[in-house]
């Protein structure tokens, strides 16, 4: 059986083509018909917490065991802690990007 909230997001991408079938002109506005979209679903689980992350985070191993790559001279990290939800990503990557002249 298939439930409300898979009906949802299939409605979702159709009446998303009618909506840009009348930006573009080619439906009039009386052509696109309406959908009555069934309710969503609650959110499969939880996020965690900037509290939460940092204590996972201390619980890791370093890698220095390990003896693989990022024990020396690796790109060093920064913890991203933004609105409920953590990343780290090298500080290389939050650098201005480079401007190519188009030639190669």
């Amino acid at each position: 059986m298939v439930t409300g909230p898979t009906i949802r997001r299939e409605l979702v991408v159709l009446r998303a083509m009618f909506k840009l079938a009348g930006r573009e002109k080619i439906l009039s506005q009386d052509q696109i018909p309406y959908f009555p979209m069934p309710d969503d679903s609650e959110a499969a689980g939880e996020y965690i917490t900037p509290e939460q992350f940092a204590k996972v985070l201390a619980a890791l191993p370093d890698g220095k065991a390990r003896g693989g790559k990022g024990t020396k001279g690796g790109p060093k990290s920064e913890t991203n802690l933004h609105s409920s939800t953590s990343c780290t990503r090298p500080v290389a990557a939050l650098a201005q990007p480079k401007r190519f002249s188009g030639t190669t």
